[in-house]
């Protein structure tokens, strides 16, 4: 496949300032998140400490039950619900940006070929698409290969609520900076405290290794 000119490919990467700024984003959110939920945890345990100060036994045992609850519902419901949800919505624009990004190159070489007309689907078929167009191989590095396993355990949290099978435990105890392996548990994808942000270093990790190829010197 004929390369562009560097010029040319530069003008169409401006197409990724979008997902840039949603990566930026979500790791911000991400942070809002962890803190607010460590301050509250944090308020959860001081008002617990007090509980012996409290004479009325009835409303001592009604506070520590309440207390107990809030708990239980930030640690298992509102948090994995809001870190799902960071995740899917990166992974989501990660995808979309990157399939543009495939086209607009496809352009730039003047092939007639389309990133939909590919058979395959995701990531995977982005990174096929780049290789079809001469894109080398070593711009998909242990980043990408490491966000592969990711969409995997995405894909089971997008339409398997949450609900894990072998092919996604895989994924999960290979992504220990992103997940933790939960047993016994139906409802077993669990994302880690720096789980999100770690996965946006990788999507910018990855992003950074495919440009340098998009963009090395046209050999005579």
């Amino acid at each position: 496949m004929k390369r562009s000119s560097s010029h040319s490919l530069w003008q169409h990467t401006f197409i990724m300032h979008g997902l840039w700024t949603r990566v930026d984003v979500v790791k911000d959110l991400a942070l809002d998140l962890e803190c607010a939920m460590s301050a509250k945890f944090k308020e959860l345990d001081a008002q617990a400490s007090k509980l012996n100060e409290v004479e009325d036994e009835n409303y001592r045992e009604y506070l520590s039950e309440s207390y107990a609850d809030d708990h239980y519902s930030y640690t298992n419901e509102w948090i994995p619900v809001i870190r799902e949800s960071l995740l899917l919505s990166i992974c989501s624009s990660f995808e979309y940006h990157l399939g543009r990004l495939c086209d607009k190159y496809g352009e730039t070489c003047g092939s007639n070929f389309r990133i939909s007309d590919m058979k395959d689907r995701g990531i995977t078929r982005c990174r096929n698409f780049l290789l079809r167009l001469g894109i080398d191989k070593a711009a998909f590095g242990d980043a990408w290969n490491r966000l592969q396993d990711i969409y995997k355990v995405r894909n089971r949290i997008a339409h398997a609520g949450s609900i894990s099978d072998c092919s996604t435990q895989s994924a999960i105890k290979s992504e220990t900076d992103v997940f933790e392996a939960v047993e016994n548990k139906a409802y077993s994808i669990m994302i880690k405290e720096n789980g999100i942000e770690n996965v946006c270093e990788l999507m910018t990790e990855a992003l950074r290794n495919i440009n340098r190829h998009l963009f090395e010197p046209i050999k005579n």
